[in-house]
């Protein structure tokens, strides 16, 4: 027994300090799993204090926190950004590289004293794009409209994709107006001396000019066929903004000159009413229906120089003769009708009145043929009202608004 009872302490002394370990070694593990979670709330706290409740912050918090997330989650961060691109950055650049270029026409340093036509306030010009691919022979009719910019005047843009790199072009500006002169290209003859139909007087110098009618010998080629030479714009792909009639937009003015004035006269409408009569024996209103009085306001556009589209016509009455009254013949009938034109301003009204008033019966008599009204054998014409209808009178010039678009050079290379 003497020998047992230390070895029975000495056993639980060493039972005591294995325990003893093993327990510290626990407490050392329970204090540094408390150590790193309120480590970890402590830099998720500061993370949501300092930081907008925004998807940057989320990724940040995610990983920091990756210890407790999935790493797959967490996205990856150089230098402080994510690679990640949110769907507003993709819109935007989708949109960016979706838009179209857009080919600028101006008006504003063109020389518009050698228009054949008078441009007004600029209102009624209008603007074409022509090619070598729409027409071999730059033929106006087959030029593709341009477009007004909107609170520019005269200035026009139309899709850059009409043209082809390497392409030979240019452009017409023409009046909207029936009969106010022709349309005219900035590219095209050296000279009209020769008299082809493809170098007219209106759109080719009489003497042989480098450059074509404006001489724009900076930025057209010259083109020779047989005894002809002529100096188209050629496309390059890269120059959007082009100025009609010249190489160049450096006169200093954002607009034409005219676009200043005020706009008074072209925002009146002048409405002129005629007075046409038709008699014959047998003739009745109805034989003036829909698409009679159609035909006769289309063959009043034609004599007077209009556009149909501006001509309304009606019957206003129908009378037939008994023969009680002097001069009368009996069993005529006559049919009163009552012709509007609605002219866009007071010159082209002056001119729709000045031809009304020189209208001869047999001139009246034709109208009725061409609308095949039968049994007419008598007409007379009466100039009845022209009545001005204004719309937004303007007492003061109209403030030109600024010119935002690129400058060409002078020697500029289109």
């Amino acid at each position: 027994m003497m020998e047992t009872t230390p070895l029975l302490v000495k056993k639980n002394d060493d039972n005591n300090t294995i325990k003893g370990k093993i327990f510290s070694r626990s407490a050392k593990y329970i204090l540094l799993s408390c150590v790193f979670v309120l480590l970890a709330t402590f830099a998720v706290t500061t993370t949501t204090s300092s930081s907008s409740p925004s998807s940057s912050s989320s990724e940040r918090m995610t990983v920091r926190m990756r210890g407790y997330a999935s790493r797959a989650a967490a996205p990856l961060f150089l230098r402080g950004r994510s690679t990640t691109t949110s769907s507003l950055d993709a819109a935007k650049l989708g949109e960016e590289s979706a838009t179209p270029s857009v080919i600028t026409l101006s008006a504003a340093c063109s020389p518009v004293d050698k228009l054949s036509f008078d441009p007004g306030n600029w209102e009624n010009v209008g603007a074409k794009l022509i090619s070598k691919t729409m027409s071999s022979d730059f033929a106006f009719e087959n030029g593709i409209e341009m477009n007004a910019v909107k609170g520019k005047c005269g200035e026009y843009e139309v899709s850059a994709a009409d043209l082809t790199v390497g392409e030979e072009f240019g452009f017409f500006l023409y009046s909207k107006t029936s009969g106010n002169g022709e349309p005219i290209k900035d590219i095209g003859c050296e000279s009209s001396l020769d008299g082809s139909t493809y170098c007219p007087a209106h759109s080719a110098p009489e003497e042989p000019t480098i450059g074509g009618p404006f001489s724009m010998a900076s930025c057209t080629k010259k083109i020779t066929y047989g005894d002809l030479s002529f100096y188209n714009r050629v496309y390059d792909g890269s120059a959007l903004s082009f100025t009609w009639g010249s190489c160049s937009n450096t006169c200093g003015l954002s607009e034409p000159e005219a676009c200043s004035f005020s706009s008074t006269t072209e925002k009146e409408e002048v409405q002129v009413t005629f007075d046409l009569s038709f008699s014959g024996p047998g003739l009745s209103a109805s034989d003036f229906g829909p698409a009679e009085l159609e035909s006769v306001a289309s063959s009043t556009a034609e004599v007077v120089g209009v556009d149909a589209s501006m001509v309304e016509v009606e019957v206003v009455e129908s009378t037939a003769n008994t023969g009680a009254e002097l001069g009368s013949e009996e069993g005529v009938t006559t049919v009163n009708l009552q012709a509007t034109i609605n002219c866009i301003d007071s010159d082209v009204s002056a001119s729709v009145t000045s031809k009304l008033n020189s209208l001869t019966e047999e001139d009246e008599l034709k109208i009725a043929t061409e609308a095949k009204i039968e049994g007419a054998t008598s007409a007379t014409g009466h100039l009845e009202e022209t009545k001005i209808l204004e719309w937004e009178k303007e007492e003061t010039p109209s403030a030109p608004p600024a010119y935002d678009g690129p400058l060409l050079d002078c020697d500029a290379t289109v």
